[in-house]
């Protein structure tokens, strides 16, 4: 009797082992996302999704943009927000600033959401910032399993992309 005890101990220590990892995959993302989730899942989170024709130039085994969010208003900028899937799975979340602005004027977005994602994640765990032709500035934050990055890219000062990705380390 012993022996079938500590049999069944070991397999339920293997069991709840693996539920608490596949629970930790599975990381909050963005808005009530999680990495993992179906394009159901997510298209029940936010009905009004677009659904976007897959590129056709994406590697095999890369993440793939199936949804697409217009209009989303943070810190008084609006961005779109892209869903990419691997596997039928959400991988990542990015949000993209609408619109060519200068690097200036981006970075001053740039600095409102750094402002923002600070409070709500703490102190950034990493910054860079490259100037010269091409400009461009990151800061990462990490929260629990998700790793959240924040980019701005410009070359020459002129049409500058600003970017807001949250994945799944």
């Amino acid at each position: 009797m012993l022996k079938f005890n500590t049999k069944l101990n070991i397999v339920s220590l293997l069991l709840g082992t693996l539920f608490i990892s596949s629970m930790a995959f599975a990381g909050a993302l963005w808005q009530g996302t999680t990495s993992g989730m179906s394009i159901n899942e997510v298209r029940a989170t936010f009905p009004q999704l677009a659904s976007t024709k897959p590129s056709e130039d994406v590697l095999e085994g890369q993440p793939v943009k199936l949804l697409h969010l217009d209009n989303i208003q943070i810190v008084g900028s609006l961005f779109s927000a892209n869903f990419y899937f691997k596997d039928e799975k959400l991988f990542d979340v990015t949000l993209v600033l609408d619109g060519n602005s200068s690097y200036v004027s981006t970075m001053n977005v740039f600095g409102s959401l750094s402002t923002a994602l600070r409070k709500k994640y703490g102190k950034e765990v990493s910054t860079n910032e490259k100037s010269g032709l091409v400009n461009q500035t990151d800061a990462e934050w990490l929260s629990q399993s998700t790793h959240i990055k924040l980019s701005t890219v410009s070359v020459s000062n002129d049409n500058a992309v600003l970017k807001l990705t949250y994945q799944t380390k």
